[in-house]
């Protein structure tokens, strides 16, 4: 498990948004946390849908919105939309992503 110092290396913070980098990997049996890349600087998510029609990136966002405890409209795609690797954009305090995101780790 990485440290809370290591870990925020995939956040970003300005005002009441926050920006959190993940690497994606379809076509998985389960939509789950893998844990942080800390090469990547980035979070690694499972998701049980394939990389095509935005099937994944609607996956990502109801992963995050259960996980985030946030609505859709606060959750978007700021960019990677076409790639496995991802900046999303949440509506949310820094401390609470960084709380509600270490506990799945």
């Amino acid at each position: 498990m990485p440290d809370r110092e290591e870990f925020e290396d995939c956040l970003t913070a300005s005002g009441v948004t926050c920006r959190i980098r993940i690497r994606v990997k379809p076509n998985c049996s389960k939509s789950q946390l893998i844990g942080y890349n800390p090469v990547r600087k980035a979070l690694e998510l499972a998701l049980n849908a394939p990389p095509r029609d935005g099937e994944a990136n609607a996956a990502l966002i109801d992963w995050l919105r259960v996980a985030l405890k946030l609505t859709r409209s606060r959750i978007q795609i700021f960019s990677g939309e076409k790639s496995r690797d991802k900046v999303i954009q949440v509506e949310c305090e820094y401390a609470q992503v960084v709380s509600r995101l270490s506990a799945l780790l």
